[in-house]
């Protein structure tokens, strides 16, 4: 992923990962904004659903959410999910 400001381009495989969690076939979103929207809206899907593997997509798409506030927040500067502490 590539970010400048509010503006984000997403790689092939962002643009992958972005689909499946978010359930989603429209195009890339291009803003901060716009892509954590749809995460929560993925959030809200998947959290009403009972499955481990639904409780698990809605996990993802919570943790794929962006920081608006730090420019330097993107997919590839920081891991997905829980970091276990040493």
């Amino acid at each position: 992923m590539l970010r400048f400001g509010e503006s984000i381009r997403l790689t092939e495989l962002d643009r992958e990962l972005f689909a499946r969690v978010a359930a989603s076939e429209w195009d890339a979103p291009t803003s901060v904004g716009d892509y954590n929207r749809r995460l929560e809206l993925a959030t809200k899907m998947w959290s009403g659903g009972t499955s481990p593997g639904a409780l698990l997509l809605a996990q993802m798409a919570r943790d794929l959410m962006l920081d608006p506030a730090d420019p330097a927040d993107v997919l590839g500067n920081r891991p997905i999910g829980p970091t276990l502490s040493s």
